[in-house]
């Protein structure tokens, strides 16, 4: 006969927004003097109500810094003010303890980020420091991230064929993926965009206001289009599958999903369909569409919301450019 297991089980309770249920402190006095951890204490929860910065970057960027504070207490650092011989030192047990250039680049961009909340704007990662990483990924011993395969319309159109529109769980992840594609969108912003932040247009398109991302941490926001084929996808959406939300995409209780949870639904959704690609390949491919119909650029870059074009040419290296001879001559009329 098994065994019950009469142990009371503790409630999930549902993330705390209370900005104290996201501090990583305290700290042994001997990393960080205790004048200071309430400073760091003070400059955390200013970001938190101010808005200025994402509540999943306030929290990120704490998980990041734990392995510094560790690291220190183990070898009897003090923290901040972190000297250059220190910072050193501890890129380089970091490039130990990960495969990953991304990871890396995390843990010491945390540093920078722990000064700055405590009041020390001036600290930047010494000229060293970023030479071991780059020593560490020449290597190899870091490696960058694998670039998804991009999703272009026209594999989207193909796509859209085979989805079981009876199905919410099909229909929705072909839904976040045209949009994305339509925007040059990240998942995390399409996630959150909000109904209210919607306006249709005669021609069977709509504009939608991405409120705040990652490269707008002021939270300005920019509207983008939804194109016909997007918009039209999402109202038959609604109509087929009925949700009372305040936002375009949501739970069935009308509830937004989690950034991960998104990024597994469409990840499942292109394993079972045969696609070899991620959730950011949509984003990629809308990248890679502007070309083949000759977007300028610098307006590319500009729309997806990049600082300069760096990852354009990342995700544009791949890109055919045996027609650029005839575009010019026909252009020229030559």
């Amino acid at each position: 006969m098994a065994k019950c297991n009469t142990k009371m089980r503790k409630p999930r309770r549902k993330h705390s927004k209370e900005p104290q249920a996201i501090l990583l402190l305290p700290q042994p006095a001997r990393v960080m003097p205790l004048e200071m951890q309430e400073a760091l204490r003070a400059g955390i929860i200013d970001s938190y109500q101010m808005g200025d910065i994402k509540e999943r970057t306030v929290i990120d960027n704490q998980k990041n810094t734990l392995l510094y504070l560790k690291w220190c207490n183990g070898n009897g650092f003090q923290a901040v003010p972190c000297s250059d011989e220190q910072a050193e030192a501890f890129v380089i047990y970091a490039a130990n303890k990960t495969e990953s250039r991304e990871t890396l680049l995390k843990w010491m961009q945390s540093i920078r980020w722990l000064h700055k909340m405590v009041g020390i704007d001036d600290w930047y990662m010494p000229t060293r420091c970023k030479r071991r990483l780059t020593a560490a990924t020449n290597t190899g011993m870091v490696k960058q991230p694998k670039q998804s395969n991009p999703i272009t319309g026209e594999m989207l159109d193909a796509l859209a064929m085979k989805v079981n529109v009876a199905s919410r769980a099909e229909m929705l992840p072909m839904m976040i993926l045209m949009i994305q594609h339509s925007m040059g969108a990240r998942v995390d912003e399409v996630r959150l965009l909000e109904r209210r932040h919607c306006r249709p247009h005669e021609d069977g398109t709509a504009d939608v206001m991405v409120a705040r991302s990652k490269m707008d941490q002021g939270g300005v926001g920019m509207w983008k289009l939804l194109n016909r084929t997007a918009y039209a996808y999402w109202l038959r959406f609604q109509k087929l599958h009925p949700v009372q939300s305040e936002y375009l995409i949501s739970r069935e209780n009308g509830e937004p999903y989690a950034a991960g949870t998104v990024k597994v639904v469409v990840q499942n959704f292109l394993r079972k369909h045969g696609v070899d690609a991620s959730s950011h390949g949509a984003r990629i491919g809308f990248v890679q569409d502007s070309v083949s119909v000759g977007i300028d650029p610098l307006m590319v870059v500009k729309y997806v919301g990049w600082k300069g074009p760096a990852q354009y040419l990342n995700y544009t290296r791949n890109v055919s450019v045996q027609n650029v001879g005839r575009q010019i001559a026909e252009a020229f009329g030559r």
